[in-house]
C-alpha cells in the first residue's frame, strides 16, 4: 500500500534495507529543494479523500442498481434470502 501512496519523491519513499534508507536520507538532506512540488501531493490527497471514496463508492451502487431486477432475480443469486422476500448481499 505504501508503495502505491507513495509514488512520487516529492510525497515521501519506501524502503526495504537500512542501506537504502539512508540513501534517501541524505538525499533529502542534500536536496531538500527537490522534493517542494506541492502538486503531486494536492493530487494524491485528492485521490485519497474520502470524498472520492464516497464517490466510488456511490458509483459502485448506481453501477449494481442499473443492473439489478427483482423480477429476474435468481435463487442462487448471493443477494437473494430464501427466507424472506427481502434482498440482502451475503458473502
Amino acid at each position: 500500500y505504501t508503495d502505491q501512496l507513495l509514488d512520487d519523491p516529492a510525497l515521501g519513499t519506501t524502503f526495504s534495507t537500512e542501506t537504502e534508507m539512508v540513501h534517501q536520507v541524505v538525499n533529502y538532506l542534500k536536496h531538500p529543494n527537490a522534493y517542494d512540488d506541492a502538486k503531486p501531493r494536492q493530487e494524491k490527497l485528492a485521490a485519497i479523500s474520502a470524498d472520492r471514496f464516497g464517490d466510488r463508492v456511490l458509483d459502485f451502487y448506481q453501477d449494481i442498481l442499473s443492473h439489478y431486477s427483482p423480477n429476474e432475480a435468481d435463487e442462487a443469486a448471493p443477494w437473494t434470502d430464501e427466507d424472506s422476500s427481502k434482498r440482502t448481499m451475503k458473502g
